[in-house]
């Protein structure tokens, strides 16, 4: 019983013989000029005339000689298979034992014998009934055979086709029958990874002792993917960007300097203002960058908003550049729809995993964890954010050290930061998302708004002109995280008690007066962003400006009934009568709104 235990490939291979043979016997209805089956203009007789063969009405006997030939592929295949797999487990293949030359001659004199036998049929209807039998059966074997080469080729290229698609899981549908990995029985896994060799390797394979001169050596492990085992696992071979990631920082990142004397948070933020302006003509309001930065040092998802042509794309460009770093930019297109299109997938067919840009910069990151990674997602609601980016949203709510994301199993040699095939999200990485507001695209859900901090650019600003020239600030992350942390512990920039309470009341209020709902993770961003801001602009009410007016109001931007005109109105009262003039965003959102809703 062990030499007929065929594997997945076999057992396939088996089938598309038996499928040959019932094709076989198909077209040879379509040849037969006795018309028992198909009328006389039919697609197969049409080809039989294209190619030349004359029109033949057959006998039983042409279709029993049919039948023997099909009868000697189908036990030819699961012969050479047995025999196969008989070799293979005493650690042999067919040149090693010798068996090859035997295997040729048992395959023709079985030909000759099947042949045979279903030629004795044909004797009684002589010579010439005989020859017009054989012509016949190989003619219905010919076009049989082209017509299977087609189809097959179809099946392939449709299968290549959905390989190709973004919406298809590739991690969890198993390309032979859709078990995923979840569901694998570990016993028939395991079985698997023994007897799933391919055959081409029946004939060329050397023992698993590695030893000699010819042949492959034995595999060294096996990539799960999609709930199958692809044999032959080789890093370097499915992963070659990423493992030369790896030999590239073999010997370590190299070290910013350390951070400026004197250099405050206040500093960097008037620095940079001078900078966009006098280096790149990009004009800022102080706020905006003050907003911006603080973004940076407190959440992994900072997202602008806007019109489009506000200077959405280049601050984030222009800010790396002014700390001395690049920052990676994908563009989002319509297509995106799953985490592949972002991360890349393996390729069953190929056995190499497709490894996007975006992924690799992840991937480096992981190596430079002093350096603070940008990565900009262009147009970021061209497509649905919470299809695309699920997964990034889900992890980065984590503690830093156990935000991964799990591309694929690997065994044991993975890339050095792939442990597992997890990817994995280092604290100093930053997606900044840039957004325009108009019919192209979607609006962007409160699932995603509620992780993120939200700059809102509602117009240009007119150029600012400074006496001198500031110059680039090389800083890591680090040194970014250090300014954070000391404006954080600092008393004269963290909230009292009593500012807490005042802004919960305020929050309460947008609840009353127009139905918002917030939860914690509100007052978490907010607490860890405010200090950072005020220490830029001695302002904490500007910091909850912004999360007011961008995060909370958004949520019932749209409306249009009598309820929500009124609810405005009165929100707005409450702003002026407890916030004063400090709240500027604010009043300006609630009194656009009440303008829409005229």
């Amino acid at each position: 019983m062990k030499i007929l235990k065929f594997t997945r490939w076999q057992k396939a291979i088996t089938s598309s013989a038996i499928f040959f043979v019932l094709l076989s016997f198909f077209v040879a209805g379509g040849l037969d000029a006795n018309y028992i089956v198909f009328k006389k203009n039919n697609l197969i007789a049409s080809i039989g005339e294209l190619f030349g063969f004359p029109t033949i009405e057959a006998s039983i006997s042409a279709y029993i000689l049919i039948l023997f030939i099909a009868l000697f592929v189908v036990f030819g295949v699961i012969a050479l298979f047995s025999i196969v797999n008989s070799v293979h487990s005493h650690d042999q293949t067919l040149i090693s034992s010798k068996m090859f030359p035997y295997v040729i001659l048992i395959g023709v004199g079985g030909f000759l014998v099947f042949f045979g036998v279903g030629s004795l049929f044909s004797i009684p209807e002589g010579g010439d009934g005989y020859v017009q039998n054989i012509a016949f059966a190989f003619e219905s074997i010919f076009i049989a055979l082209l017509a299977f080469i087609a189809i097959y080729a179809i099946v392939i290229a449709a299968y290549l086709f959905i390989l190709a698609l973004p919406t298809v899981n590739r991690e969890t549908v198993n390309m032979a029958g859709g078990k995923k990995l979840n569901e694998t029985n570990p016993e028939a896994e395991e079985s698997e990874k023994k007897d799933d060799k391919d055959i081409a390797d029946s004939f060329d394979k050397k023992p698993e002792d590695g030893k000699g001169n010819g042949g492959i050596a034995s595999v060294s492990g096996a990539l799960i993917a999609g709930g199958g085992i692809v044999e032959g696992y080789d890093r370097k071979r499915v992963f070659p960007s990423l493992t030369a990631i790896d030999e590239r920082f073999v010997a370590g990142e190299q070290s910013l300097p350390f951070l400026p004397n004197g250099l405050t948070t206040k500093k960097l933020v008037g620095d940079l203002q001078n900078y966009l302006a006098t280096s790149c003509s990009l004009y800022y309001s102080l706020n905006d960058l003050a907003m911006f930065v603080s973004a940076l040092m407190t959440t992994p998802l900072t997202i602008l908003e806007g019109v489009s042509g506000t200077g959405k794309s280049s601050l984030p460009r222009y800010f790396a550049k002014f700390i001395g770093e690049t920052a990676f930019f994908e563009s989002i297109q319509m297509t995106y729809k799953d985490k592949d299109d972002l991360l890349g997938y393996f390729n069953d067919f190929t056995g190499v995993y497709f490894e996007t840009e975006f992924l690799k910069r992840l991937y480096e990151a992981s190596f430079r964890a002093n350096r603070l990674n940008l990565m900009v997602l262009d147009e970021m609601n061209i497509s649905r954010v919470e299809y695309y980016f699920a997964p990034f949203l889900s992890v980065l709510e984590f503690p830093e050290d156990e935000r991964r994301i799990h591309l694929i199993n690997l065994p044991e040699d993975t890339p050095t930061n792939l442990a597992n095939g997890d990817l994995i999200l280092t604290p100093n990485t930053r997606f900044v998302g840039t957004a325009n507001t108009d019919d192209s695209t979607f609006a962007i859900t409160d699932k995603v708004i509620d992780r993120a901090i939200v700059l809102d650019f509602e117009q240009y600003h007119e150029p600012i002109e400074f006496a001198s020239k500031a110059k680039p600030t090389p800083l890591s992350y680090k040194d970014l995280n250090a300014l954070a942390t000391a404006a954080r512990e600092s008393k004269d920039f963290r909230l009292g008690e009593d500012e807490i309470k005042k802004f919960m009341a305020l929050l309460s209020q947008a609840d009353v007066c127009l139905g918002i709902k917030t939860g914690n993770r509100l007052l978490v961003q907010t607490a860890s962003l405010v200090p950072v801001y005020a220490s830029m602009r001695g302002d904490k009410e500007g910091a909850l400006d912004y999360l007011f007016a961008f995060k909370v109001l958004r949520k019932a931007k749209g409306r249009v009934d009598m309820a929500y005109h009124s609810g405005l109105v009165e929100l707005e009262e409450y702003v002026k009568k407890t916030y004063g003039e400090k709240m500027p965003k604010t009043i300006a959102t609630i009194e656009s709104e009440l303008r829409r809703n005229r």
